[in-house]
């Protein structure tokens, strides 16, 4: 699900900025800065977009109430479901600095002309169990900036960082068979 998310924000912003810049070749893909290992990845493409999923935060004000699923007239308990906020960083990586503020602009463009995602404005939108993508920018201090690049462990490049809301993980596995409740019984006590 976070994979599809992704791959749907970068196929759309591709084909924003491919038709932007009248363009022929992918400028945008999804890459980490460094591997796991703590090198640099040297996949990172040059002259081009990356996003980087740098977060999650699950929404704790939205409480799932969705905890029971019928059928075949059985009625059975799931697990709630969970629902997340993404953190992507949009990576500006060209050999010219001045290259790299021409496509931050334009993406900056691109989604505050789309601050959502749904089947209605999207035409690939196939996401399991998600309704819509909300995408909003991120502002971040000097500070925040700095511990955010420092955590990477990478240096330093233009970039923005978007927050994803929100995300409903439901695996939809049954815990518990529930019984139907058939009968009401009702009597009057008086004391």
């Amino acid at each position: 699900m976070i994979n599809q998310s992704l791959e749907l924000i970068r196929s759309e912003l591709n084909t924003f900025v491919k038709s932007e810049f009248s363009l022929t070749d992918d400028k945008v893909n999804i890459s980490g800065l460094v591997k796991q290992d703590g090198k640099p990845d040297n996949d990172l493409e040059i002259d081009s977009i990356s996003l980087m999923l740098v977060g999650l935060q699950e929404e704790n004000a939205i409480q799932s109430t969705q905890n029971f699923v019928e059928r075949e007239g059985i009625k059975y308990r799931i697990a709630p479901s969970i629902f997340l906020n993404l953190q992507i960083l949009v990576l500006f990586n060209f050999t010219h600095y001045v290259e790299s503020l021409k496509f931050l602009s334009a993406v900056i463009r691109f989604f505050q002309g789309k601050p959502f995602f749904d089947a209605d404005n999207t035409t690939n939108f196939a996401i399991d169990g998600i309704d819509k993508l909300k995408i909003r920018h991120l502002s971040q201090t000097a500070e925040q900036q700095n511990h955010l690049w420092g955590s990477i462990g990478a240096k330093y490049m233009p970039s923005l960082l978007y927050k994803v809301n929100l995300l409903n993980i439901q695996d939809g596995k049954i815990t518990e068979e529930v019984a139907a409740i058939k009968e009401i019984e009702r009597s009057l006590v008086r004391t």
